[in-house]
């Protein structure tokens, strides 16, 4: 049995709001959580769980509806050439609610996961392009959406510790997708400019 083995069986499981379901599945996303140091030793384990990531998104949206707002941080270690769409849905899916004392993944998980898969690809434009390239996502939507939730992290969440750290991750997002031509167009038509300079100005005075 491949070390992997242990975890994705449930996951490949419909989803379901069946309790032993719920709880297989969790705690099979937590194990899959903690194995990005093995995966970066065991790269030919990484496609078999890469497979596993459209069903491992479909028991999120479910995690999520039942009151698991945190699943979102679980990442796909070493799958940034795989998963990069499905780490873009997440992030576009993300929740900013108000904060409380509490671990960034429960209010950012997606963007962490998404600025993982920026971090491991061996080509972070590709990825990028590959995002403005989904049907699905309308750029002036996903230019709107960043934008805002980075002047959310910023003013919003401006004294607090998960404020700087979301203000980062977002800025890292933006400056990934304007790495594409027509992303940085829609950014300056988007008038931009002045929310990133008080992003970035938030940060120098935390």
């Amino acid at each position: 049995m491949a070390p992997l083995d242990a975890f994705t069986p449930h996951l490949k499981k419909v989803p379901s709001t069946e309790e032993e379901s719920m709880v297989n599945a969790v705690v099979s996303l937590v194990g899959l959580s903690y194995s990005a140091d093995f995966l970066e030793t065991h790269q030919d384990l990484v496609q078999s769980l890469a497979n596993v990531w459209p069903a491992i998104f479909k028991w999120l949206v479910l995690l999520n509806d039942e009151g698991f707002p945190s699943a979102s941080g679980i990442e796909c270690p070493g799958c940034a050439e795989w998963s990069v769409e499905l780490a873009a849905r997440l992030w576009l899916w993300d929740k900013f609610d108000t904060p409380h004392t509490a671990p960034i993944p429960e209010y950012i998980g997606g963007t962490a996961a998404l600025v993982a898969c920026f971090e491991v690809a061996k080509s972070p434009r590709a990825l990028a392009q590959r995002i403005t390239k989904m049907k699905d996502v309308d750029h002036v939507k996903l230019v709107t959406l960043a934008l805002n939730r980075v002047s959310s992290a910023a003013t919003v969440w401006y004294d607090d510790e998960t404020g700087c750290e979301a203000t980062e991750y977002l800025l890292d997002v933006i400056n990934q997708l304007t790495s594409i031509p027509e992303m940085w167009a829609a950014f300056l038509n988007a008038q931009s400019v002045l929310s990133l300079t008080l992003a970035l100005r938030s940060l120098c005075t935390y």
